[in-house]
């Protein structure tokens, strides 16, 4: 039976595999929450295929331990700032609305209309237009 390895302090070691990948997508990496890019090859942890794992993990393993506490704590900081939000009633507002203020004037549709040739821009006709 064989055992596990273990590193200096003994502490169990995970080995980090690079396999060929003809899957051109980004993946997240299990161990910081990063990603991989699109290429070639993925590194693994040996025996879990589905564990892929980015570039700088791989290439700097005594860094990992690092990378992943630093994960953990955006995590926790994502989780109290979803829980303050989830504490408020939500809803959609769906009158169209510009960057530069509120919903246009028929007078402001129509220039508008004329700058771009025609094309139409209208609030839906149950909604009017707020000051």
């Amino acid at each position: 039976m064989n055992k596990p390895p273990t590193g200096k302090d003994g502490s169990d070691v995970v080995i980090i595999t690079k396999h060929e990948n003809n899957c051109f997508f980004r993946f997240e990496c299990v161990l910081c929450g990063g990603s991989t890019d699109k290429q070639d090859y993925l590194y693994e942890l040996q025996g879990d295929h589905d564990a892929i794992v980015c570039d700088e993990c791989a290439e700097q393993p005594e860094r990992v331990s690092a990378r992943m506490r630093e994960c953990a704590q955006h995590l926790r900081e994502r989780a109290t700032e979803l829980e303050a939000r989830a504490t408020v009633h939500y809803v959609t507002d769906h009158r169209l609305r510009w960057s530069h203020g509120p919903i246009m004037s028929d007078e402001e549709k129509r220039e508008r209309e004329r700058e771009f040739d025609g094309d139409t821009l209208e609030a839906p006709a149950n909604e009017t237009p707020s000051e």
